[in-house]
């Protein structure tokens, strides 16, 4: 039971990474591509 809450607290994290970073890298286009 913990192994597979763990598991999807696992998921959930690698989740909110990538749309962090997904996130990040869409306002660091947008940006980079306002100043040039």
């Amino acid at each position: 039971m913990v192994n597979y809450a763990n598991s999807i607290l696992l998921k959930m994290n690698n989740t909110c990474y990538c749309v962090a970073l997904l996130f990040i890298g869409h306002i660091w286009c947008f940006t980079s591509r306002n100043t040039l």
